[in-house]
């Protein structure tokens, strides 16, 4: 991806009453202090992430909480242990964020679990990929 983006993620409270919450497995708030590097998973199962490269907070542009995620598009990324909270088998399942891109001409991986899975952004689309297959293409 050129230029920077920034992953907006937050909502709410840590439940904001939500029917479903015990079945978040990371909810990132990405609030802090300016140029802090440190994330926090507000789920209930409370996972240990890293930010890599430059990923930073940043206060210049937020929908909730003051703050969100910055990358600037040079191999910025914040991680989390493998979990077997992250292996989408079967079933229904939801991810949610919000994006602001600046430049986005580039292939950009959101998520990718195992390099087989991933939910990336290819030019000008969303691609859900399953064990090496485009599943979802929009």
């Amino acid at each position: 991806m050129s230029g920077p983006a920034q992953m907006l993620l937050a909502a709410g409270g840590a439940s904001g009453g939500d029917p479903d919450f015990a079945s978040v497995v990371l909810l990132m708030h990405c609030d802090g202090t300016d140029g802090s590097t440190t994330f926090t998973d507000h789920s209930g199962s409370a996972k240990t992430l890293t930010a890599v490269g430059d990923a930073q907070i940043d206060t210049a542009q937020s929908v909730f909480g003051g703050a969100s995620a910055l990358f600037d598009g040079t191999g910025d990324r914040v991680t989390a242990a493998a979990s077997t909270d992250f292996e989408f088998v079967s079933g229904d399942l939801t991810i949610e964020f919000r994006l602001r891109l600046t430049g986005a001409d580039n292939f950009g991986i959101f998520y990718t679990e195992d390099g087989n899975t991933s939910l990336h952004f290819d030019a000008s689309r969303w691609v859900w990929r399953a064990n090496n297959t485009n599943v979802f293409v929009t």
